[in-house]
């Protein structure tokens, strides 16, 4: 069969007009986006893009239907890798943070900028949208509830209610991000998101406190180089891993794509930060019930494990000039004093030890991370 050259030619001008219109719309909005104005920023001509177009509305819905593709790829489809399940839904929304936060498209997510541009307008592009939308919320909440069959949620869980709010978290962090140029907001929602999941997740009794009677069955959030079992109704060696989806959320934004001293400076700590939260998360558990006690002991490995990366990652930087060494070593010292406030936890966790006080040094340690990180 032979292939057409004229045609080829012209889907690859096609596929390289619309990925400049992509990246135009998410800094301009879908308004600013002109046969005109990407003739210009292409540098062919405007019959070209009329010829490839038509008119402006189709620029417009192409444009669209090219993002919502991207949206896919760097989304949806590195989800599927993992299973059903809560850590289906951990995937999904570390995905949207780290494909925002490395700005695939220039002005971050794609369709939060022409969201802002086209909310109240009508018109074929408006309802392309909007139609997008509501699809990646009906996606979202189909995804919860599979998790929620594979008894990874309670089934009283408002799952219309948690889908808009994870998905609130990713856009918030969004829009923070890019309006004060800094990728704190990313880890901060992937720890909400995380603390969310473990909320909506079922408990395990606590007497004379709860009526519930289900034992906890977590999973781990997926993180670099970590895997997630298959979804069960059966297995307790999969509930053993549900507390590390706090830590690993958050690497799956966090320590990925720096480039400057600045940019780790910030990753590293608001890492430690994430980590320091996660064992308090875990130690509160750990207080409902023995039972949860193996899966808050692997908890707190993991987060020594992140400090300690975080740490080395700091200590390693060669400082550009003096006042970029006082803030390494300020951050430096707060994950040193973090590390040894989780081994100190996790000692008195395998001693059977009074865990109240040592939540608190966790949210202080935290907190001073926080503080030295500026």
């Amino acid at each position: 069969m032979v292939t057409d050259g004229r045609r080829a030619r012209g889907d690859a001008s096609r596929r390289t007009v619309l990925a400049r219109a992509t990246q135009l719309a998410s800094v301009e909005g879908l308004d600013g986006l002109s046969i005109g104005a990407l003739a210009t920023a292409t540098g062919r001509s405007k019959s070209t893009i009329a010829t490839l177009f038509g008119d402006k509305q189709g620029l417009q819905l192409a444009t669209i239907d090219a993002a919502a593709e991207v949206f896919r790829e760097h989304v949806v489809e590195t989800a599927r890798r993992v299973p059903h399940g809560a850590g289906r839904i951990a995937a999904l929304l570390a995905a949207m943070l780290v494909y925002s936060r490395d700005r695939v498209f220039e002005g971050g997510c794609f369709f939060a900028a022409v969201s802002a541009d086209l909310d109240s307008k009508p018109g074929p592009a408006a309802d392309a949208v909007r139609s997008w939308t509501r699809q990646w919320h009906d996606y979202v909440e189909r995804q919860l509830r599979t998790a929620m069959e594979c008894g990874d949620l309670r089934t009283d869980t408002d799952v219309d209610q948690l889908a808009f709010e994870l998905i609130a978290l990713a856009e918030g962090a969004n829009v923070r991000s890019l309006l004060a140029n800094d990728a704190r907001p990313y880890a901060r929602a992937a720890s909400a998101i995380s603390s969310a999941l473990l909320r909506a997740g079922p408990r395990p009794r606590r007497s004379g406190r709860s009526s519930c009677s289900h034992p906890r069955r977590p999973v781990t959030l997926p993180g670099p180089r970590q895997g997630v079992e298959k979804c069960s109704r059966q297995g307790q060696g999969r509930g053993m891993r549900l507390l590390g989806l706090v830590v690993a959320a958050v690497l799956a934004c966090a320590l990925c794509g720096c480039s400057t001293q600045a940019e780790q400076l910030t990753d590293a700590s608001a890492s430690g930060v994430a980590a320091v939260r996660s064992s308090a998360l875990a130690l509160e558990l750990a207080a409902d019930g023995r039972e949860w006690r193996p899966a808050s002991d692997t908890a707190l490995a993991d987060a020594l494990t992140e400090l300690s990366d975080a740490h080395r990652t700091l200590i390693e930087l060669v400082p550009g000039d003096a006042e970029q060494e006082q803030a390494r070593d300020s951050v430096a010292d707060a994950l040193q004093r973090a590390l040894g406030a989780v081994a100190g936890a996790r000692a008195a966790l395998a001693h059977g030890d009074e865990l109240d006080g040592w939540i608190a040094q966790l949210d202080d340690a935290a907190d001073a991370l926080e503080g030295a990180a500026g």
